[in-house]
């Protein structure tokens, strides 16, 4: 979904990354954001409330992607 870069995906990959359960679901969901316009804000405050180790690595990697 990300890889199309369609703005009309940026509201169900938020979602995806701040509040689906499955940890491979917003791991991609982080990778996914990246490429949109703006998207550092959602991925920074997703990295504030994320439990998980593997997907807060997808969303540092996200935010660094995001950058350049």
């Amino acid at each position: 979904l990300g890889r199309m870069r369609d703005v009309r995906s940026l509201p169900v990959l938020t979602k995806a990354l701040l509040e689906d359960e499955r940890v491979p679901v917003r791991a991609e969901a982080a990778r996914g954001l990246v490429g949109y316009p703006k998207t550092r804000r959602i991925l920074q405050q997703a990295l504030r409330s994320e439990p998980e180790p593997s997907v807060r690595e997808a969303i540092k990697t996200a935010i660094k992607a995001a950058r350049s």
